[in-house]
C-alpha cells in the first residue's frame, strides 16, 4: 500500500513484458491521485498569506461602531457620482485620511473657501482624499459647472442630487443644514473634526498638518 495523506493507495505489482505499458498508465495514475490527495488536504490559508493581490483593509475603511455624523462615531459610507460620472465610494480610501467639503454655487462663504481646497488638494493629495461634494439637489447644476470651469479647480467634485423620498448624503446622513460645512475622517472612517462654517487658511493648514504629521486632533 502507498500512504498518503488523504488515505492510502494500492500498489499494482504486474509481472510480463507484455503489462508493461498497462502497468505504466495505472503507475502514472496512482501519481496523479496522491498529488491531487496532497493538493486537496493542504492548508488553504498557506496559500491565501501568501498572495500578495489579496484584498487588504488597509485599503478601505473598516469602521466598526455607529454611524453618525459627529466626532468620534464612524462616518456615515456612501457612493456618489462625481461630475464626469465616476462613481466613488467613502469608504474606498486607499489607507488615507479623507476631507469631505460640502458645498453650493450660490453660497458666498463656500466661494472664499474654494481656492483654499484647491491649494491643499495640488499640495497633498497623493497623502489625503478630498472629496467637495455639490449640494446638488439644491443647486443649479450648469450653473454650479460653470463656476468649476471658470475657476480651474481640479479637486475631486460629487453630486448630491435627490434621492427617492428626498434624499441626500448632506442633509439626510449628515445633517447639513448650512453651507459650507466640513469633516474629517480618518483612514479606519471616523470622524475625527467637523467645522461648519468658512474654513480660513489657519484653519486648513493646521488641518494638513495634523493628518499629513499624525498629530491627530485631541488637542
Amino acid at each position: 500500500m502507498i500512504e498518503s495523506k488523504g488515505g492510502c493507495l494500492p500498489l499494482l505489482l504486474v509481472n510480463g513484458k507484455d503489462m508493461n505499458k498497462k502497468n505504466g498508465i495505472i503507475l502514472g495514475l496512482i501519481i496523479i491521485a496522491i498529488v491531487f490527495t496532497v493538493w486537496w488536504s493542504w492548508p488553504r490559508d498557506r496559500v491565501a498569506s501568501n498572495n500578495p493581490n489579496q484584498n487588504s483593509t488597509a485599503t478601505r475603511a473598516d469602521c466598526r461602531g455607529e454611524e453618525q455624523a459627529n466626532v468620534g462615531y464612524c462616518a456615515p459610507n456612501f457612493t456618489l457620482n462625481t461630475i464626469d460620472g465616476k462613481k466613488v465610494e467613502l469608504y474606498e480610501n486607499g489607507g488615507k485620511p479623507t476631507i469631505i467639503n460640502f458645498w453650493a454655487s450660490w453660497c458666498p462663504p463656500c466661494k472664499n473657501e474654494m481656492p483654499l481646497f484647491e491649494e491643499a488638494y495640488k499640495k497633498y493629495k497623493d497623502q489625503v482624499n478630498f472629496l467637495m461634494l455639490n449640494a446638488t439637489a439644491f443647486d443649479k447644476e450648469e450653473q454650479m459647472q460653470a463656476y468649476l470651469k471658470e475657476k480651474g479647480f481640479t479637486f475631486p467634485v460629487l453630486l448630491d442630487p435627490y434621492q427617492e423620498k428626498y434624499v441626500t448624503v448632506s442633509q439626510t446622513f449628515y445633517g447639513v443644514i448650512a453651507f459650507p460645512m466640513t469633516f474629517v475622517i480618518n483612514e479606519k472612517g471616523k470622524i475625527v473634526y467637523k467645522h461648519q462654517g468658512e474654513v480660513s487658511s489657519a484653519v486648513l493648514d493646521d488641518i494638513m498638518d495634523r493628518l499629513v504629521n499624525r498629530k491627530g486632533f485631541d488637542s
